[in-house]
């Protein structure tokens, strides 16, 4: 993004950035590697306001994005059960 590549990346980019974005947001069950998750996820949100200058799909991939993000945290803040990643899985 720095050097202004994703102008030369195709209309396919959106639907990746879109499925990269939701594998992110899964990562907000596990406390562990929330921030990991928000800087990631930041990152895609940033890539597909890029895109969406050039390519309008990408307008839907972000707010799809931007309307399952509040979704998936208040579901989270309901539950009771916290998972937890044990010392031995963790990267």
């Amino acid at each position: 993004m720095a050097r202004d590549e994703l102008r030369f990346l195709g209309p396919i980019y959106t639907f990746y950035c879109l499925t990269a974005g939701m594998a992110q947001l899964s990562c907000y069950r596990y406390p562990e590697i929330v921030d990991i998750a928000e800087e990631n996820l930041s990152i895609m949100g940033r890539a597909l306001e890029e895109l969406s200058r050039r390519w309008p799909s990408a307008v839907g991939s972000l707010k799809h994005l931007y309307v399952v993000f509040p979704f998936l945290l208040s579901c989270l803040t309901t539950q009771i059960l916290v998972l937890a990643i044990s010392p031995e899985h963790a990267v």
